[in-house]
């Protein structure tokens, strides 16, 4: 896959078995992936023939075509200018933080293994991870991709330290505290406020 990408001029990813084929030129690589004549998504036949060589096969609601102009997502995070969380994510992971605060831990827990952890915890005698790990794992996500500077990232780790002290490490909370230092901006015309508003959110 590697090498026919390379033939094409694309760059070739994978994770798991999420293949990602991505390209900076002007039309994508009939070779690869088409569309059809009433807009659905082909394999190339270079393509599927390699993955059906080596004993696997395409799952064809999986398959997409994604253009500069709309949003490109990789394996859950946006790529189009840089790798993002997209920010439905990061609004369910405040919902979860906002919740365990109201409502408490059990209750927010046991809600989050019935709605979002798929069918493996819900089988009776069905090993539960910790919740708080789990809460703190997405938490880290975001810092892996958002980078550990983030105002998302850190906001997100201070409202998690404040619910369950004690789970996040000693060295992880000084650079929260420090980060949280908040400068003030002078702007020079009317709309720049508008402007840093909305580059927060994103």
């Amino acid at each position: 896959l590697q090498q026919l990408a390379k033939r094409h001029q694309c760059t070739y990813s994978r994770y798991a078995d999420d293949i990602t084929f991505s390209t900076s030129r002007s039309s994508f690589p009939f070779a690869l992936a088409h569309l059809s004549h009433i807009g659905q998504v082909e394999i190339g036949k270079e393509l599927i023939d390699i993955i059906i060589e080596n004993g696997f096969q395409v799952n064809s609601p999986k398959t997409r075509l994604q253009s500069r102009s709309l949003r490109q997502e990789v394996t859950g995070l946006t790529v189009n200018r840089y790798p993002n969380v997209q920010r439905r994510y990061i609004k369910r992971l405040r919902g979860i933080l906002y919740a365990w605060k109201k409502y408490g831990v059990e209750s927010t827990a046991s809600r989050y293994f019935s709605n979002y952890a798929g069918n493996n915890h819900k089988k009776p005698n069905s090993h539960q991870p910790s919740f708080e790990k789990i809460v703190l794992g997405k938490i880290e996500f975001i810092g892996m991709v958002k980078g550990k500077k983030s105002h998302v990232y850190l906001d997100l780790l201070s409202k998690l330290n404040a619910l369950s002290p004690g789970l996040i490490k000693e060295s992880k909370l000084s650079t929260i505290h420090l980060s949280f230092t908040k400068p003030f901006i002078y702007t020079e015309g009317k709309t720049d406020r508008n402007t840093f508003k909305q580059h927060l959110r994103d």
